[in-house]
């Protein structure tokens, strides 16, 4: 193979294929190039990886792509007996393995030692420039479907290499965040067998990029003009008509920032889904002030197929929504949630997250906030808090918080720390959302008020679940020891089919 891409969505639970690899590997099999994808990166030992590497490695490999986006560190040393796994977030400058930086070694070296062309490449969103791993040949931030080509043609051919920048220690950095050369309207992924193996959910891109700037959010390419990156309705129809006429494939998850952004966008990808041969299932992230403000896009959506929504509301507190770019009126935010909850019930799931500590919202707004949730006076299916996170220098496309936090009221309680601020304001400090994440989300979870979140439905239709079944279970009925052991089974298929592959085609 000449490029090698390693992805996963690290969980103790489910499985989800995630896209930037595959929209990579596309567009190198597009200019040539043998490609492989290994998914489920966490799941492989030592003598796995070994094995693997052996079959696949050559000195005609030219790139080891590493997504990191999902990654999580997995070589932890306690196991908490009530959540399982306390998967750490990695940290790419010790090791880019979710196994720990000894497993990274002995990779690193079977690699070297097969191909003496192989570089090792970082990309995703959890990729910064700063990053200190010396096994690190090149890093890619932002969108790849340019900057990856461009350099496995530098690598293969001694094409000009990407224009790039080194960092503190030396390593090539490229930057193309938004990929502006990249044809989005009519791009695609064509999916091959070997991508797919015993997936039944896929990753759609059909826009990219958002229309607002909210205060917190360090996604790049954030507010975009409207129309700004949407793919064209034949685009998107070719796709999902051709993964079911393959293999059967009628469920995604739709990648968009902003489902709902516009009509026009809408009507486009409506216009898609009815050429198609079936409906088609979604689950999309959406704006709720903007399902209020335009209650017309809920059919529209309901007849694309969108099933399952995952609203950013972040706060309820009216004062703090319009700081941080949430501001409209949450009364009415919270009638369209009942109406939605009145007209479909359980066929549409509907999830909310929220924030703790965001600007001159207090320890009880958020305590009322969770209240008005358990008691179902705020009707989502299922929520979940986070405590803020404000980063220190560690993401290519910071947040207005991170740039200019004390302008918020953020105090910086310790300079020293490197990595995220210990942040404090008059309301409470990081501690204090900390605890609080933790408590709202193990009572919520606790007793009977909680459904299954719509993402992990999606990700659980992996195991054979229809979404009749789960959208109709509450998450305390669902026997998730036995969800654990069909993960280690659907990944020991995953690794059979691969193997076999990999045995039959190379």
């Amino acid at each position: 193979m000449n490029v090698i891409f390693f992805t996963d969505f690290t969980n103790t639970v489910t499985v989800q294929k995630t896209l930037g690899a595959y929209k990579c590997a596309h567009e190198l099999r597009t200019a040539g190039y043998s490609c492989l994808v290994i998914d489920h990166f966490h799941a492989f030992s030592i003598k796995e990886m070994i094995d693997l590497l052996r079959k696949i490695v050559t000195n005609e490999t030219f790139m080891i792509g590493i997504s990191t986006t999902f990654l999580m560190d997995i070589n932890v040393d306690s196991i908490d007996k009530d959540n399982g796994y306390k998967y750490k977030q990695l940290n790419i400058s010790k090791s880019f393995c979710p196994q720990g930086a000894e497993f990274e070694q002995e990779m690193v070296a079977e690699i070297r030692r097969l191909s003496s062309r192989a570089r090792i490449i970082v990309g995703g969103s959890k990729t910064r420039q700063q990053i200190g791993n010396r096994n690190i040949d090149y890093i890619i931030l932002g969108h790849g479907e340019i900057s990856v080509p461009q350099l496995v043609n530098h690598l293969a051919r001694g094409d000009q290499a990407p224009e790039s920048l080194r960092n503190l220690w030396g390593i090539p950095v490229i930057n193309d965040s938004d990929a502006k050369k990249y044809n989005f309207a009519n791009g695609h992924i064509a999916w091959l067998d070997q991508d797919i193996f015993n997936a039944r959910v896929l990753p759609l891109e059909s826009a990219r990029g958002c229309i607002f700037n909210c205060k917190f959010c360090a996604f790049p390419m954030r507010g975009k003009k409207n129309l700004d990156y949407v793919r064209g309705a034949d685009s998107i129809s070719r796709e999902l008509e051709e993964n079911y006429q393959r293999w059967g494939i009628t469920t995604y998850s739709i990648m968009d920032d902003t489902f709902n952004d516009n009509d026009e966008k809408l009507d486009l990808i409506l216009s898609a889904t009815k050429r198609l041969s079936f409906q088609p299932m979604f689950w999309s992230y959406a704006r709720l002030d903007l399902m209020t403000l335009r209650p017309e896009r809920i059919e529209k959506m309901y007849d694309i197929g969108v099933r399952s929504v995952y609203f950013g509301i972040e706060t309820m507190n009216d004062r703090t929504g319009r700081i941080v770019g949430k501001g409209h009126d949450r009364i009415k935010q919270i009638d369209t949630l009942k109406e939605l909850r009145k007209r479909y019930g359980n066929t549409l799931m509907m999830h909310g997250s929220f924030i703790i500590g965001l600007p001159e919202e207090s320890i009880d707004s958020v305590t009322n906030t969770f209240n008005l949730l358990m008691d179902e006076t705020i009707p989502l299916h299922t929520f979940n808090f986070n405590a803020l996170r404000i980063l220190r220098n560690q993401t290519a496309w910071p947040s207005e918080f991170e740039l200019n936090y004390q302008k918020y009221g953020y105090v910086d309680q310790d300079p020293t720390l490197p990595l995220e601020l210990d942040w404090s304001t008059t309301y409470m400090n990081r501690d204090q959302a900390i605890e609080l994440d933790q408590k709202f989300n193990a009572a919520a979870q606790a007793g009977d008020r909680f459904h299954i979140t719509g993402i992990t439905i999606w990700e659980l239709m992996n195991y054979g679940y229809t979404f009749e079944q789960l959208a109709n279970t509450k998450s305390n009925q669902l026997d998730w020891h036995r969800i654990t052991i069909q993960k280690k089974l659907y990944i020991q298929k995953y690794k059979n089919m691969l193997f076999s592959w990999i045995d039959q085609h190379l």
